[in-house]
């Protein structure tokens, strides 16, 4: 064979190669288009469903007019709308492992707690993403069973006991869905996702660790966690530093969610770093947490959040807590009493304009 028909051969071989590239790049592209047009579809559907039970009669004494079942609110002299283009979602920590959890499923009363709860909110008016991060131990109103599935009534109890009365993970996250619905004066809560904590060294890890700078002394924990040390943490490092809690101190809870919301930044920045070079990355993270994980958002909502996301950044301000104070309670359980006029107006915040 010449050396032109050699050449000839290896330019066809090349282009048949880079045609086949070229076609899995526009199927790629087109089944990401695909997703996302499918979430946002889901999701918008989601956020025009709305059903307020914001009244007069459970807010501040400030607020003095509520119209439109909770659209429309008067606060200290301002209006304001409801914002119809936002959808949330919670993101619920679960205390037990999978294994744990299998063992008691269906054993209500006994299904764990939700030792994390953080409230995602995607508002595409304004463009931003932003978190409310919720002390499991707030006193709040909680759907209460009996072993045998009856309604026992709500009792005000720490928020993260809802989970607990689930007979399955879904329930769990559905009876804490409402809690936190009814904490926040009805906002209505979209989707949920639950992970076991036992997920956190797994993602933490397919993101090639995530580096933070201790915020307390943890040297229990691991000789190198003195605070304000600089250590990027790998495998149950990361696991340990967002759970461990110090029982002698009783705001316990607020330097651990402190912890919690500081990893939470490095661990997104993270992800969006390595999502700009691989864009399908959360796809892969989705799937990959899919044993540890409780979830009603599907892959197309994954893709859609995904872009939402590489569109308008994460802010350093972003995570935001419910101001309040944790108290040694009568039953000798630590109580967080959340400030309500300030939690109110985080909401009208979060969640409406001001009009005007």
């Amino acid at each position: 064979m010449s050396k032109m028909k050699k050449k000839v051969t290896f330019l066809g071989v090349l282009a048949r190669i880079l045609l086949v590239l070229c076609l899995l790049l526009i199927a790629l592209i087109g089944s990401l288009l695909f997703l996302r047009y499918r979430g946002e579809k889901v999701m918008s559907n989601a956020a025009d469903d709305v059903n307020l039970t914001m009244n007069e009669a459970n807010t501040p004494d400030e607020v003095e007019k509520i119209e439109d079942d909770g659209r429309i609110v008067i606060y200290k002299g301002e209006k304001y709308r409801w914002n119809d283009k936002i959808s949330t979602i919670l993101f619920l920590g679960s205390d037990r492992t999978v294994e744990d959890q299998a063992n008691r499923e269906s054993v209500i009363g006994r299904n764990g707690q939700a030792d994390t709860i953080i409230l995602g909110v995607v508002d595409n008016l304004n463009k931003k993403i932003s978190f409310i991060n919720i002390n499991r131990d707030t006193m709040s109103y909680v759907s209460q069973y009996t072993p045998d599935g009856g309604y026992a009534g709500e009792t005000t109890m720490q928020i993260c006991l809802a989970y607990s009365y689930g007979k399955n993970n879904a329930e769990g996250c559905e009876l804490t869905a409402s809690a936190v619905s009814n904490l926040l004066y009805g906002i209505p809560i979209n989707s949920y996702v639950r992970l076991s904590y036992d997920a956190i060294p797994m993602l933490n890890d397919s993101v090639g660790g995530v580096t933070v700078k201790v915020l307390e002394d943890m040297t229990s924990v691991y000789d190198g966690f003195a605070k304000g040390a600089e250590v990027t943490l790998h495998g149950k490092q990361a696991l340990n530093y967002i759970q461990w809690r110090n029982h002698d101190v009783t705001e316990t809870n607020e330097l651990r969610m402190a912890r919690q919301k500081q990893y939470m930044y490095a661990f997104m920045h993270r992800t969006i770093d390595a999502t700009r070079a691989d864009i399908t990355l959360p796809i892969g993270l989705y799937n990959n947490a899919k044993p540890y994980m409780t979830t009603d958002i599907t892959p197309s909502m994954v893709t859609y959040l995904t872009t939402k996301v590489l569109d308008y950044g994460i802010e350093n301000d972003s995570v935001r807590s419910i101001p309040g104070q944790s108290v040694d309670g009568a039953n000798g359980l630590v109580e967080f009493h959340q400030d309500d006029t300030a939690l109110y107006e985080m909401i009208l915040d979060t969640f409406y304009n001001k009009l005007g």
